[in-house]
């Protein structure tokens, strides 16, 4: 789980494609199972109690994808405009360096 990486080292997430990646690919991909969490909460009192009882299975898949960091607020257009803006940034970097190494080559 996330929660066992050092607070030390989380920032480095934001610095990764994959990060973004990940998070528009299991929004996308369990996106029927928060529906059907928000009909489940809907037709019950709300308590977790009552939603366990009349629908376990959607509480349980909801749960185990919110202890990975994957929430039904997340939406795609700023994780995909961060990975394009990282990708062109790591290349930009990586053109930059090889331009200053090459002026040393014979």
């Amino acid at each position: 789980p996330n929660e066992m990486v050092p607070i030390s080292l989380r920032w480095i997430k934001w610095l990764c494609p994959l990060f973004y990646g990940m998070n528009m690919m299991a929004s996308s991909e369990w996106k029927d199972t928060f529906d059907a969490y928000g009909e489940c909460s809907l037709h019950t009192s709300g308590s977790l109690m009552d939603m366990l009882d009349r629908c376990p299975g959607t509480i349980v898949k909801v749960k185990a994808l919110e202890s990975q960091g994957v929430n039904d607020d997340d939406f795609w257009w700023p994780a995909l405009s961060m990975s394009l803006v990282i990708i062109l940034g790591f290349r930009l970097l990586g053109a930059v360096i090889l331009w200053h190494k090459s002026r040393f080559v014979l």
